[in-house]
């Protein structure tokens, strides 16, 4: 495994750098090379934008830069994917004259697997676990996360994830963190999702990665009061209706508190937003960690590609009569685009020998 980590980026650059090649090549083609050479460079359009909303204050210009930038970079993924197929394809002998057919097949391709995939991240679906837990009263927790409020995030799909949480009457609901992508939505905006989410009825939930954009402290605390979430920061609550001692850590980004220093010997769940952190909370003693992050890749290939680097990538894992659950999340960083990759909700029933 450490050997594929160590290859996994000389073998993105090379893939990239093929792409590249073939693209010069078969533009080459059909127009002159200068021409090819210039139309060669706009597969790196997308990083300029991307990275220059990355960088910029929240505001306007932010806003607009994260959205072509997050536009381009996933048609650029699917471009650079199929470039490189094609180079493949060209090395095994496949004659040049077809370049004009070739780009096409490639634009058609690219294209397709993004209507696709955006078709398919408009679907919300329900994942169910059952879950041994000691000293626990029979109950139903619906447990979501990675919504990534913004600009992509439309009030339709937060209906439909507000809707299937409400149909699975939950005793208790938990959010998993990244409630917003680049920064907090627009106030009227904000305003209607608080008031969606304000629906399911009070929440605990824990910080994302990408909750630690936004600089507003007091216009998220005010979104989360009206959204009826109670965020958790290295914090342990007792909840009134089910008895379940919940315990919530800072983002990994941040500066927090072991496990072992949150762990109470009445502990029963852990909600940490990056998975990355679950081995420390079972060695804790912690007997369910929920989390998030991982997106299950979000889309493919990155659903195939991940698994291989992160511990506790996605589903249900059972150590030691301990458990971490990792779901795929319900909402999109960037461009909303999900091929082969499902957005979720966790329908979670604990029962005890008792």
């Amino acid at each position: 495994m450490k050997i594929l980590k160590k290859l996994f980026l000389p073998c993105i650059i090379l893939g990239a750098a093929a792409a590249e090649l073939t693209l010069y090549t078969l533009l080459g083609q059909c127009f002159s090379f200068g021409i090819a050479l210039a139309l060669t460079a706009l597969p790196l359009v997308p990083f300029l934008f991307y990275g220059f909303a990355r960088i910029s204050p929240p505001g306007t210009r932010r806003r607009i830069c994260n959205l072509i930038g997050a536009a381009l970079l996933s048609a650029d993924c699917y471009f650079m994917i199929v470039t490189a197929c094609l180079g493949v394809l060209l090395l095994c002998g496949l004659p040049l004259r077809y370049a004009n057919v070739l780009l096409l097949t490639d634009l058609s391709v690219c294209g397709v697997s993004i209507a696709i995939g955006m078709l398919s991240a408009r679907r919300i679906r329900t994942v169910h676990y059952r879950v041994k837990l000691p000293n626990v009263k029979n109950c139903k927790i619906v447990f979501f996360s990675d919504l990534h409020l913004g600009d992509f995030c439309t009030d339709r799909h937060l209906r439909k994830v507000v809707d299937a949480i409400r149909a699975e009457k939950p005793d208790l609901v938990l959010y998993g963190g990244d409630l917003i992508d680049m920064d907090m939505p627009k106030a009227a905006k904000a305003a209607r999702c608080a008031a969606i989410l304000s629906e399911i009825g009070p929440m605990l939930a824990c910080e994302g990665n990408h909750d630690l954009n936004d600089p507003d402290a007091a216009g998220r605390k005010d979104f989360l009061s009206k959204a009826g979430i109670r965020m958790l920061y290295d914090e342990s609550i007792v909840d009134e209706a089910t008895s379940l001692h919940i315990t919530a850590r800072k983002s990994i980004k941040q500066k927090r508190q072991s496990a072992k220093a949150l762990y109470r010997k009445e502990s029963q769940i852990l909600l940490d937003h990056d998975p990355k952190g679950a081995s420390e909370a079972l060695a804790a003693g912690f007997p369910l960690v929920l989390c998030g992050h991982t997106h299950k890749g979000q889309t493919f290939p990155g659903n195939l590609i991940r698994r291989f680097f992160t511990p506790y990538f996605y589903g249900k894992y059972e150590e030691n009569g301990k458990t971490v659950i990792t779901t795929g999340g319900c909402g999109s960083t960037g461009l909303p685009l999900r091929l082969f990759v499902t957005n979720e909700i966790v329908a979670i029933s604990l029962f005890s020998d008792n």
